[in-house]
């Protein structure tokens, strides 16, 4: 069976008093410990934390809804957060389902569309080139790896995009035009400088995209491509394990508490 993905966002409840802030930076950190566990065994892609640590981003793989109800439910902070679960594609994914819709050859118009995105300064002639190298065994097949590993002390953005509603009158060949701009719009998140990784919600016309940078670098990629007026775009600074775990760390100190007993994150602290 193929390995499924899931995008899940939990945010922490509310604090009420400090002594809810000391507790709940105490799970935050052994939260941060059974995630770092589950990416040293490759379970997750990726997971971040938003600048003051209450909303964990994780990507969960997985082929059993079981085993990932148990994940979930074993993290110590579970009982108080909420939580969202979706299931997601990766870009590849996405564009096989429109090149067969559309009949494109993907070697082809991903080539052209290369050509165009460098023309248009939005690629440079070394990512292109690289592109092109790493795309040797087929565009789509690229745009369908896994992620790289995450850097610890690397900048990160979370960025949610949603196309924009599209009205009963919209005839089906504006709706095609769009798709093909969509599709055109995939070689830029090939660029690695730029991109971690990016996903598509199941049945949604929206994108979750893993940027490498602060919000303005990811505005300036983001905004580059043709795609662009036609979506509604959000972004959210996230941190690292490590950096999150630290900021944790510092403000149980600060509030006379003790650590938890840790096993992994320990060593950022």
């Amino acid at each position: 069976m193929r390995m499924m993905h899931y995008f899940v966002k939990s945010v922490e409840t509310p604090s009420l008093s400090h002594f809810d802030v000391a507790a709940s930076l105490q799970h935050r950190l052994l939260a941060l410990d059974h995630l770092s566990a589950l990416y040293a065994d490759k379970k997750l892609g990726f997971f971040f934390r938003s600048p003051d640590g209450s909303v964990s981003y994780e990507l969960h793989r997985t082929d059993d809804l079981l085993e990932l109800d148990a994940r979930l439910k074993a993290n110590p902070q579970w009982p108080y957060c909420s939580h969202e679960v979706i299931p997601v594609t990766k870009t590849g994914d996405m564009v096989r389902e429109l090149i067969a819709h559309l009949g494109i050859d993907a070697n082809a118009f991903f080539e052209d569309a290369l050509t165009r995105y460098q023309s248009r300064g939005v690629l440079t002639a070394n990512h292109t080139d690289e592109i092109r190298k790493l795309a040797l065994g087929g565009f789509v097949e690229l745009m369908s790896a896994d992620e790289e590993p995450i850097d610890e002390n690397g900048v990160y953005t979370v960025v949610a995009k949603a196309s924009k509603a599209t009205s009963a009158s919209v005839p089906v060949e504006q709706l095609q035009e769009m798709w093909m701009r969509a599709l055109r719009a995939q070689v830029a998140h090939l660029n690695s400088d730029v991109e971690f990784i990016d996903y598509n919600p199941v049945g949604r016309s929206e994108g979750l995209l893993i940027g490498k940078g602060d919000i303005d670098v990811l505005k300036k990629h983001i905004e580059s491509t043709e795609i662009y007026p036609d979506t509604v775009v959000s972004y959210f600074p996230v941190q690292t394990s490590s950096v999150a775990a630290r900021a944790a760390a510092t403000q149980l100190m600060a509030l006379q508490r003790g650590l938890p007993v840790l096993k992994i994150v320990s060593q950022f602290i």
